[in-house]
């Protein structure tokens, strides 16, 4: 009997050794795993922090960009509602009678003036 009792302690022992080994492996791994894990979120982390400084810049450069288009838009439109009231002015002064040969010269360089000043503004 005490045979047996030490047979089986000894066949428990061997068991008991063979499961411990695999728990302190299973453990390894996942700590291993655990830090992997944790170096690829600081990875994605930083990666993800850059991309999102990248795009408020780009944000940025775009609010600018579009400010300043806004400016000229408004400078644009400036300019026209000048040329239309230039172009009514003409348009009332051709409509009264001149004396021949300086309305046709006058008008001339205005709507010349006028033209060059539209496709150099423009354009």
């Amino acid at each position: 009997m005490a045979s047996e009792h030490r047979d089986t302690n000894e066949m428990l022992s061997v068991t008991v050794a063979g499961e411990k080994k695999q728990l302190i492996d299973l453990l390894q791994e996942k700590d291993s795993f655990t830090e992997s894990l944790r170096a690829n979120m600081a990875a994605t982390q930083r990666e993800l922090e850059a991309e999102v400084q990248a795009a408020t810049q780009e944000a940025e450069i775009l609010r600018g960009a579009l400010e300043e288009k806004d400016k000229q838009l408004g400078g644009m439109k400036e300019d026209n509602r000048h040329l239309k009231e230039e172009m009514e002015r003409l348009r009332d002064q051709q409509s009264r009678p001149q004396p021949p040969g300086l309305a046709e010269t006058h008008t001339t360089d205005v709507i010349t003036g006028n033209t060059s000043c539209l496709t150099s503004c423009c354009f």
